[in-house]
């Protein structure tokens, strides 16, 4: 019995420990983990994402930059362009999040800041509050992703997506929670797919 004891006390504390920050996981699948927390002072859950992609640094870097092309590989988004770049790592782009009927789509003005470690890339993306809607858009109210990349190896890194939106409108809080997982996880999917080698 204390053998028992002895093996399985430490799983259990790596339990507690995985729970020690509030995140629950919601999907382990294909190599990606999904996971949600609540929100202070908000109804809306905030997400994770983490997955592990078999390419170079520099090119996922290029990637994420390519502002134009994220309508490839981002859930519903069917529209984005960059308004503007300052040339110090720092982004302005509009984009369209795209949802099924009878829900009307959503747009959003967000700047994406750009800050480089030595085995680390991080792109902080907030919103631009007070931007109008064109006719029948409805504009995100709140809208704040940091996505990490961490070197793995030559052709290997990881790729950590944490955010936190507000769809604005009428759309209840648990029906975006209902769902939080998939847009995470299907451009994480996607991502792998057109990008592995």
């Amino acid at each position: 019995m204390r053998r028992f004891h002895i093996l399985v006390l430490p799983l259990i504390l790596v339990g507690l420990m995985a729970r020690a920050d509030g995140w629950e996981l919601v999907k382990d699948k294909d190599g990606i983990k999904i996971y949600t927390r609540s929100t202070e002072n908000s109804k809306f859950k905030t997400y994770r994402g983490e997955a592990i992609i078999n390419i170079g640094m520099n090119e996922m870097y290029r990637i994420l930059i390519d502002l134009d092309n994220y309508d490839q590989w981002v859930y519903s988004n069917s529209e984005r362009r960059l308004l503007s770049e300052t040339g110090n790592g720092e982004y302005t782009y509009y984009s369209v999040m795209s949802l099924p009927f009878p829900f009307d789509n959503r747009d959003m003005t967000t700047v994406m800041k750009v800050s480089m470690g030595q085995d680390t890339i991080r792109f902080v993306t907030s919103l631009v509050k007070g931007k109008p809607s064109p006719k029948g858009i409805v504009p995100i109210a709140a809208y704040e992703e940091i996505t990490t990349l961490v070197k793995l190896g030559e052709k290997q890194v990881k790729m950590i997506m944490e955010g936190y939106f507000e769809p604005g409108g009428t759309l209840p809080a648990w029906v975006i929670n209902m769902f939080l997982s998939e847009g995470p996880y299907q451009s994480l999917m996607t991502l792998k797919k057109l990008h592995e080698k």
